[in-house]
């Protein structure tokens, strides 16, 4: 009974983790392919993450994921009898875009890990810090994403480092 749980636990753990995937990106692709390739996998992002529009730009990726509005209530009253309130009130609201905007010369590195059915193509930036990660359908795709991201970074001018 013992092997039983050890081997669940072991089971679990496993199913858990990612594996990195290895590989050297070509960057040689167009830039209009490069484009198409990202727009497909951007669309294909689960749905909880998928952004709502895309802006691939000569110089950054933009990924718009809608608005969020906030509301505060400052309202008063005197309550008169059953619940009927005599006042006045005022309602604020707030919204604002929730956008990330990545630029192509930020990217170090993509690295593809697989984690269950995902394959994950993820940003690293020059500062060794993930910047994003992007859920891909196959290696075949994560692998070609990673190839167009790294064409259009070698295609930018990088006025920080001249």
């Amino acid at each position: 009974m013992k092997i039983l749980y050890f081997a669940v636990i072991v089971l679990f753990c496993v199913s858990c983790v990612s594996k990195r995937i290895p590989y050297e990106p070509n960057p040689s692709i167009s830039n209009e392919d490069a484009k198409a390739v990202i727009e497909q996998v951007l669309t294909e992002q689960p749905p909880s993450i998928c952004p709502a529009t895309t802006t691939i730009a000569p110089d950054y990726l933009e990924l718009n994921y809608g608005t969020q509005t906030r509301s505060r209530d400052h309202s008063g009253g005197v309550i008169v009898f059953d619940g009927f309130i005599i006042g006045s009130g005022e309602t604020t609201e707030t919204t604002k875009e929730l956008k990330k905007r990545i630029y192509y010369n930020s990217i170090l590195e993509v690295k593809i890990f697989i984690r269950g059915s995902w394959h994950i193509a993820q940003l690293v930036d020059t500062e060794n810090r993930v910047m994003q990660n992007f859920y891909c359908r196959n290696e075949i795709k994560a692998k070609k994403f990673t190839d167009a991201l790294m064409s259009l970074r070698k295609n930018v001018n990088n006025p920080l480092q001249k």
